[in-house]
């Protein structure tokens, strides 16, 4: 399921990355790749907040689409 269905609070495990080759070496870049555990924070309209590792950041919805997890 793309990460913008999941629910907030809870754990997910990356399973894949769509879209264009930069957005997806920007992602794995961030530390979200296939395998990585990210929690969902916070969901604005425009934003999500992530925590991934020790790490919390925010991306945009459309990049956010792109992220499919399990």
């Amino acid at each position: 399921m793309p990460l913008v269905m999941a629910k907030s609070g809870e754990a997910f495990t990356v399973s894949s990355l769509e879209g264009p080759h930069e957005l997806r070496m920007r992602l794995v870049n961030l530390g979200i790749f296939p395998g990585a555990i990210i929690q969902i924070l916070q969901r604005t309209s425009s934003t999500v907040l992530l925590k991934v590792q020790d790490t919390r950041l925010m991306i945009q919805q459309g990049m956010a689409c792109q992220v499919y997890v399990k």
